[in-house]
């Protein structure tokens, strides 16, 4: 069930209280109509319940329908209910026929979960298990914080099928930045309307990915040089056009801004070229970096876009569009910033610096924040070292005595690496919250169980293939499995086959 993390505000807290409202009623009608096979009883017996496809919509909306008018109400709380329940219908008519959906019962555990898919998948193969319940859960989080910003998703992150229709069923967009990324919205809607749901965003541009995004009839892309500006008068003179601005994004997991913005000078440069080449100029944009852990970035990036905005006028340009680009978290964390902090410190910036904003049009470009936390990796151990120092080599037996304390006991060789699912160990410095598995039934590891220092290998030939250094571990044997938790966001999009070594099966959940 949908529960958002809220900050105290009491507006915020009685949303909650509507989307709960009388949801599991819902629910318990929608099990009603589900049509019974064999795989969904095997799948029952082992806690979790396959979704057939055959699900009777148009019956419960129905009864949904009737239910209320039946009351003769139309409160909030039930309109609210009337959306989620409609996400629901709506959302479990878009899964593939060919693919497996597990319903998953309040109150079963991630680690129940994943017991469940390591005795189906029969193998030592790595998985990941998806959670596409999360998507519209995040969309709908996200209405509750921004009613009036558009999601244009940013494809980078996770380019996931489901994630991709869930997105797009729910009314949101989409932030392309090549041909690839265009093709795969297009193969999966291919009724989307590219002038309104999709944006160019990337500042440097092919010209061969210029003339295929205007063929597909995009009208909206961004620049931050006037090399650029001279491109697009050449091959997309009609396009619409919105500078990309520099921001403050240092405390940023991965900062953006040494490489694309525009400062205030450069922007200037921008307005008088594009009055010159004729071009329209209907916006700004910015990007905090991605993984942005400081608020105060969105307060500076949205000071700086009011500047601008007043700049524009003087070159007679009437901005309508802001793009406040993404650096959403997928998760809170402690010690960072909340997605409702940094939600509250956008709208509170938003008032401050544009108060009279009903004819701009804002938009944004989340990914962590909708792919984050929807997956999690299981991957097995295909090799031990034990008793680690009994390989180091030492001259004397009093060396071996006197080793340091804090050397390594075991080194464990898993079957993911930082060459595929946990990049983000390299490029973000990523620690990942594990669990510990016993292959024996799965079991877990008891929390009193003696934890040595440990090191844990990806597979390649790489020996800077690491996926943990130092870690302290209870004692596990070949066929024990680890549970990576939150490896959504730029794991998948960012994993190769080095040395022949990806994880490509996925198991789709849908939870309570």
């Amino acid at each position: 069930m949908l529960k958002l993390q809220l900050d105290k505000l009491l507006l915020m807290n009685r949303m909650q209280d509507r989307l709960q409202f009388e949801y599991q009623p819902m629910q318990e009608y929608i099990e009603q109509l589900i049509s019974t096979d064999n795989k969904e009883k095997e799948a029952k017996s082992n806690g979790l319940r396959y979704v057939s496809h055959r699900y009777q919509f148009e019956k419960a909306i129905e009864y949904f329908e009737k239910k209320f008018i039946e009351d003769g109400t139309t409160s909030d709380e039930n309109i609210l209910n009337k959306k989620q329940f409609q996400v629901d219908v709506q959302l479990k008519k878009i899964f593939p026929d060919h693919t497996d959906v597990y319903h998953v019962p309040h109150g079963q555990s991630d680690q129940d979960i994943a017991r469940h898919f390591i005795n189906e998948i029969g193998t030592d193969d790595p998985f990941y298990i998806v959670d596409v319940s999360h998507y519209p859960k995040q969309y709908m989080k996200w209405k509750c914080y921004f009613p009036d910003i558009q999601v244009f998703y940013a494809m980078k992150t996770n380019d996931n099928d489901f994630l991709i229709k869930i997105i797009e069923r729910l009314g949101g967009g989409f932030d392309c930045a090549s041909i690839n990324e265009l093709k795969t919205v297009l193969a999966l809607c291919p009724d989307i309307d590219c002038s309104k749901r999709i944006i160019y965003a990337h500042p440097c541009k092919p010209i061969s990915h210029i003339k295929y995004f205007q063929e597909k009839n995009v009208q909206l892309t961004v620049v931050d040089n006037e090399d650029e500006l001279i491109k697009l008068e050449k091959h997309w003179p009609n396009v619409q056009i919105l500078i990309r601005l520099k921001t403050k994004d240092s405390k940023s997991l991965i900062s953006f801004s040494d490489k694309f913005g525009a400062n205030e000078h450069i922007a200037t440069r921008l307005f008088q070229l594009a009055k010159k080449l004729n071009l329209n100029i209907v916006g700004c944009a910015f990007h905090v970096g991605t993984g942005c852990y400081d608020d105060n970035a969105f307060q500076h990036a949205l000071q700086f876009a009011q500047q601008i905005f007043h700049i524009a006028k003087k070159y007679q340009f009437h901005l309508t569009i802001l793009d406040i680009g993404g650096g959403f978290p997928g998760f809170d964390e402690d010690h960072r910033p909340s997605f409702s902090q940094l939600a509250q410190t956008i709208q509170q910036s938003l008032d401050e610096y544009f108060p009279q904003r009903e004819n701009i049009q804002i938009i944004a470009e989340p990914g962590r924040y909708f792919a984050a936390a929807s997956m999690d990796l299981v991957a097995s151990i295909i090799a031990c070292r034990s008793n680690n120092k009994d390989y180091l080599n030492f001259s004397s037996k009093e060396e071996k005595e006197n080793v340091d304390k804090d050397l390594i006991d075991n080194i464990y060789y898993i079957n993911e690496s930082t060459y595929g699912s946990l990049s983000n160990i390299l490029y973000e410095n990523t620690t990942y919250s594990i669990t510990c598995l016993r292959k024996e039934h799965s079991q877990l590891v008891e929390h009193d169980e003696t934890k040595y220092k440990s090191i844990v290998y990806g597979p390649t030939c790489d020996s800077l293939d690491i996926v943990s250094l130092g870690v302290d571990l209870p004692l596990l044997n070949i066929g024990d499995h680890l549970l990576f938790y939150h490896v959504g966001a730029y794991s998948s999009s960012l994993s190769m086959k080095f040395n022949g070594f990806q994880t490509t099966k996925y198991y789709y959940i849908w939870k309570d």
